[in-house]
């Protein structure tokens, strides 16, 4: 049983001003199989170029399969792999500042308080696992993700979606 978790998050506050935590974990099944589980919380409070501004935050969970391409050690503890997961999120957001241009209502700014949304999204993994010492191993993964159920706020879609990021479809991390 492997168990994690992302280093660099908590630290997004300083870098993009989105930040959190998660605990992810897998189970090695004969070298051949990676059950995994991941759980975190996140959020953000940034203004994007267009000028609008998404302060969000919720809480996530991950379920999904990673297979080792190639691997070395007796329980798999160097190991390059691709994966496939299932994400769900929940999400209460405010989005500020919007700019509607109506010809006949004509130009507005306007705000969405309190929405909440519910998103469910699958993505491809591929990643590098290393034991860097004793029990402690290191890694990266890139992760290809795609929205496939969504519920949104009465009146908006979310800017930004804990565990999956930025609401782009499709989104690179």
């Amino acid at each position: 049983i492997n168990i994690g978790t992302d280093l660099l998050q908590p630290f997004g506050l300083l870098i993009n001003k989105s930040g959190g935590y998660c605990v992810k974990g897998d189970i090695n099944l004969k070298n051949s199989f990676f059950p995994s589980l991941e759980f975190g919380y996140s959020d953000i409070n940034k203004t994007f170029k267009s000028g609008i501004h998404c302060l969000a935050s919720g809480s996530y969970g991950k379920v999904g399969l990673n297979i080792p391409i190639t691997s070395s050690g007796a329980k798999a503890e160097n190991m390059f792999f691709i994966g496939l997961h299932y994400g769900l999120a929940t999400v209460k957001y405010d989005l500020n500042n919007l700019f509607f241009s109506d010809s006949y209502w004509e130009n507005s700014v306007t705000s969405f308080s309190n929405q909440k949304a519910l998103v469910g999204w699958y993505e491809g993994t591929v990643g590098l696992r290393v034991q860097i010492i004793g029990p402690i191993s290191m890694g990266w993964a890139v992760q290809y993700k795609s929205p496939l159920n969504v519920k949104y706020g009465t009146n908006s879609n979310p800017a930004y979606v804990p565990g999956y990021g930025q609401f782009n479809d499709p989104n690179v991390t």
